[in-house]
């Protein structure tokens, strides 16, 4: 179970900065616009966006590449080397990507209207609310 946090969203005109309460080593963000539509993601550099496909076949059914791939697998995940851990973020601004993060969507503009933010950190998540103005 994650503990709550908070996050504080500061505007200046169409730009955001999300100001996190404790510090959070932040693992996603996540920007909704009011009608649902996704308008940024975020992610850090040690979190998987991989999309998999899952398919059970006996090992003496499988084909050779799939056995030469799980074996990779492990291989790459026994590795010594783990991706550096990333640092605790006291606050992020839409659109623009820390170092040890990475965009998985690019951010839109914000328009006018509502928004929300999600955050999921490694120990806890944040959520708010806010408005950009019209100009």
């Amino acid at each position: 179970m994650f503990a709550e946090a908070s996050v504080e969203v500061v505007l200046n005109g169409r730009e955001a900065t999300f100001r996190f309460s404790p510090p959070l080593v932040v693992m996603l963000v996540y920007v909704y616009d009011d009608r649902g539509e996704l308008t940024w993601r975020m992610m850090a550099n040690e979190v998987s966006s991989g999309v998999g496909i899952f398919a059970a076949v006996p090992i003496t059914e499988a084909p050779p590449e799939l056995t030469t791939l799980a074996s990779s697998a492990r291989t790459t995940a026994a590795s010594p080397e783990p991706a550096p851990a990333s640092p605790e973020l006291v606050s992020v601004r839409y659109g623009i990507v820390p170092e040890g993060y990475r965009e998985e969507n690019p951010a839109s503009p914000l328009s006018p209207g509502g928004y929300d933010v999600f955050v999921i950190g490694k120990s806890a998540r944040a959520r708010a609310h806010f408005d950009v103005p019209n100009a």
